[in-house]
């Protein structure tokens, strides 16, 4: 059966199943078209080829559109780019927003999303991969701004690779899930873009930090409280204003949250964090009282980096929690 190659831009993160089914995709290198200042590159049965070496198995994985490095500001900055994953013949679907991790310091969109690019599209989902400005450079508001923009960008254009743009989701992990719950819980950034909180269906924080920022840039661990100062600066009063638990209050109806919690932090190892599980609690407790709903679903033998990996494994039941929560709300919306 003839099929085409895929590119190296479809390889999944390293050091895990999903990463050497992507870098098996490295190997080829087929021509790809331009539309704009964007990419096209078209994957079919090589994405099947794929899935199956991955232990994906079941089913049929649909021909996706891929569409790489599309500008979403005129700054003509490199990490203002986003890449679009649209099953092919897409009408009005519902779209995922989401935003890498690496501690706002590091991190790529194509890296971070570790099989989410098939997953999703699986599921009847347009994923959107979205890159931002890191620090120390760039610190807070920068990277909320920038997720901010690439919402407003979604928005305004995702009609024209088959998503709905009033059926979205927002979606990170680590320091992304940080910038997923500002934009689903602070009306102040999306209110930029005539949008409001309430105006996405749900946002999904993978195992995010930065509830209240002021715990962590103050914690014993000092690798921990240097992640966050070189993001959030010294000033107390940034901190506040960058954590998502106390800017909720702003909001007239925040958005639905699933927050996902891990049980370990990276590779295994006890949390540096570790009330991350308590934040989100008392996160969802300010989101209900808000009027809108929301879920901590805890993996306690998951590690932070699985919380994001596991998404994109169809067969792991956070991925199968995860779709199924989007997908309620998805159809729900539909019906109104």
């Amino acid at each position: 059966m003839a099929w085409r190659r895929c590119s190296a831009e479809m390889a999944v993160g390293l050091g895990s199943v999903w990463g050497m089914a992507g870098s098996l995709a490295s190997m080829a290198n087929p021509p790809a078209f331009e539309l704009g200042a964007a990419r096209v590159v078209r994957a079919d049965m090589h994405a099947v080829l794929l899935a199956l070496l991955a232990g994906l198995g079941s089913g049929v994985a649909p021909e996706v559109r891929t569409t790489l490095d599309v500008p979403y500001t005129d700054s003509g900055h490199p990490r203002h780019r986003l890449d679009v994953y649209a099953p092919v013949g897409a009408d009005r679907a519902p779209v995922v927003v989401f935003f890498h991790g690496g501690g706002w310091r590091t991190g790529d969109k194509r890296q971070a999303i570790q099989g989410k690019e098939r997953v999703l599209p699986a599921a009847g989902f347009v994923l959107v991969s979205a890159n931002y400005r890191l620090a120390p450079e760039h610190r807070y508001p920068a990277f909320v701004e920038d997720a901010t923009a690439a919402v407003g960008w979604v928005h305004r254009n995702i009609g024209r690779y088959g998503g709905d743009p009033k059926r979205l989701f927002v979606m990170g992990h680590s320091a992304g899930a940080h910038l997923a719950a500002c934009l689903g819980a602070d009306p102040r950034w999306l209110g930029k873009h005539g949008l409001k909180p309430a105006d996405l269906l749900g946002a999904v924080p993978l195992d995010g930090g930065g509830m209240r920022v002021s715990e962590a840039a103050q914690a014993r661990s000092p690798i921990l409280a240097g992640i966050y100062r070189q993001a959030f600066g010294d000033d107390p009063s940034v901190w506040d204003d960058a954590s998502p638990l106390i800017q909720v209050r702003r909001a007239e109806r925040p958005s639905d949250f699933l927050l996902v919690v891990a049980g370990r932090g990276l590779m295994g190892l006890p949390r540096a964090d570790r009330r991350s599980r308590e934040q989100a609690e008392e996160f969802a407790a300010a989101i209900r009282a808000k009027g809108a709903r929301a879920e901590v679903s805890f993996w306690p033998d998951l590690d932070h980096g699985g919380a994001n990996a596991m998404v994109g494994n169809p067969d792991h039941p956070l991925s199968k929690k995860v779709v199924a929560w989007m997908r309620e709300r998805a159809q729900s919306a539909m019906r109104r």
